[in-house]
């Protein structure tokens, strides 16, 4: 049963995304059209993408990144009325997937309900636990999308799935698999979004490795480099070989077990991940620079993608060219 039958207030709003709805509006919109006018209008999909990839650092740091995956579904959006919403907690540490026990979420916007029958489904499987409220409130992972879905979505019709997901085991990765995996079907008017920032660089992360490079590079070049070798494992669509990649090069991808458990639940599913965007916060030129980087992408049914507008690359549509 929902205990906690009351309303999540947004948080963050006023410091990490405008409060004001007008504002707020405004700033959204913006960054979709910049997209338009300058001739990189994303794609046209005959069906809505299953998954999306976006950041979740604040609008003024990574909204733009955050727009190419959503510019999908101001046309398409129609179609999705479930959520599901995958982020890692980084403030409380679990070895769970953890729901949250509110019943609805506030936006600048408007509130947007959470899909209790489908809460209480996952909830039965004896795998997942609940987001302690406090913990819920001071996580921004999950947050930073409900002004995204409010804006393009109508929030009177579109349901939410809020997942924390932790530090899963490779036996409870399968698990967790296996309860999500009926959601991921085509034509399921299921949306799976994976709020994640990738390569968090320098001392205060207490992460500086890079790849060597036979030429002289910028460091900012070289944390793109460890990223984009990310986003080619994520394109091959084998968990195993992203799992690989991060035991070598560790790379501090904090939603990193989000991305996992997708790949993971869609095996065997048709689909295929198409990159959109990269940028990072800062361009690190010196070791005492630091820099947290974004990306955006999407997972589609094969065939289910019109190439004639788009034939991104690697890179892209990124303001950091290698």
């Amino acid at each position: 049963m929902i205990v906690n039958c009351k309303t999540r207030q947004a948080s963050h709003q006023g410091t990490w995304y405008p409060s004001d709805p007008k504002v707020l509006k405004r700033k959204i919109n913006l960054e979709l059209s910049r997209i338009q006018d300058a001739g990189n209008s994303t794609t046209t999909t005959t069906t809505t993408p299953i998954s999306i990839i976006v950041p979740h650092a604040g609008f003024e740091w990574c909204s733009s990144t955050s727009s190419y995956s959503w510019k999908l579904f101001q046309e398409q959006g129609v179609n999705i009325k479930r959520i599901f919403i995958l982020g890692p907690s980084h403030f409380h540490y679990t070895n769970q997937c953890l729901l949250t026990r509110f019943t609805k979420v506030s936006t600048p916007f408007g509130e947007i309900s959470v899909d209790v029958k489908t809460v209480q489904r996952l909830l039965s499987t004896k795998l997942f636990g609940w987001i302690p409220e406090s913990v819920d409130l001071q996580e921004h992972s999950l947050e930073m999308q409900f002004p995204w879905i409010s804006h393009l979505f109508d929030h009177k019709k579109v349901k939410v799935i809020p997942i924390l997901v932790g530090d899963l085991t490779t036996n409870q990765m399968k698990e967790y698999a296996s309860a999500l995996k009926k959601y991921i079907k085509k034509d399921s008017r299921n949306l799976f979004v994976i709020s994640t920032d990738f390569c968090h660089w320098g001392e205060r992360f207490r992460y500086t490795q890079l790849p060597t490079s036979k030429e002289r590079k910028p460091i900012w070049k070289l944390i793109k480099q460890l990223d984009m070798m990310a986003i080619e494992k994520i394109q091959s669509n084998n968990p195993t070989e992203l799992m690989n990649y991060k035991q070598k090069w560790k790379n501090t991808i904090c939603g990193f077990n989000s991305i996992q458990l997708f790949l993971s639940a869609s095996q065997k599913q048709n689909l295929k991940f198409k990159f959109l965007h990269y940028d990072q916060s800062s361009r690190v030129v010196n070791d005492s620079d630091s820099s947290v980087s974004y990306v955006s992408g999407i997972w589609y049914f094969e065939n289910s993608l019109s190439e004639e507008i788009v034939d991104n690359q690697m890179q892209s549509n990124s303001h950091l060219e290698l």
